[in-house]
């Protein structure tokens, strides 16, 4: 079966995404790395699917599997409606996207970004080791439109600042504290959801 990448699935998904996570009200505290974000989703949305969080032409996914086996779900819930994490789900899964956490309630849906494809730098280019080889990535906003860039700037399109002006500098727009990204964070990586109020599930 064909893998689905998350932009497909945030198209799919985008409002219970938004409800369930009360994205402007989680702490940057709160979310320890990427892997709690994405079990934190499967817990309360239903989204289980540990393909949704990877991407095939990776090459931290290819040097993952070469060691080890990446599971189908992230967790499940029983008969109880108990939510039970996927024990091969750990913070050694080569998350694919790096995501921001902590938005204002005031911030501008269609122009804020919530997540992106690993490896954007500060000048708008993608690394030569991020999924799609330094070709470039995808960035998902809060609205729920998903935009593919080979690089930002002008031709393409940049990020813009609260004061409307345009940037190319994603931390111009979100303090490294707010960003679940193993690759440049200080976060401790054995963060978990466990300590998260319970939220209903989403019924798919």
């Amino acid at each position: 079966r064909k893998r689905r990448n998350h932009a497909d699935v945030w198209r799919e998904h985008r409002d219970r995404h938004l409800a369930a996570l009360g994205l402007l009200g989680i702490e940057p505290r709160e979310l320890s790395n990427e892997s709690a974000f994405a079990e934190f989703l499967a817990k309360t949305t239903g989204l289980t699917e540990a393909s949704l969080w990877i991407i095939e032409s990776d090459p931290a996914l290819s040097a993952f599997e070469a060691q080890g086996v990446l599971p189908a779900t992230i967790g499940y819930r029983d008969a109880d409606n108990v939510f039970h994490l996927n024990p091969p789900w750990d913070t050694q899964i080569p998350i694919a996207y790096t995501i921001a956490i902590g938005h204002s309630p005031q911030a501008p849906a269609s122009t804020t970004p919530l997540l992106w494809t690993r490896g954007l730098t500060p000048s708008g280019t993608w690394k030569k080791d991020s999924p799609w080889g330094g070709k470039g990535g995808h960035i998902a906003f809060l609205d729920g439109h998903v935009e593919f860039y080979h690089k930002l700037g002008p031709d393409e399109g940049q990020l813009l600042q609260e004061d409307g002006s345009a940037t190319i500098d994603y931390r111009d727009l979100i303090s490294k504290e707010n960003l679940l990204d193993s690759s440049h964070s200080n976060r401790p990586k054995n963060g978990t959801t466990e300590n998260f109020p319970f939220i209903p599930p989403y019924k798919l």
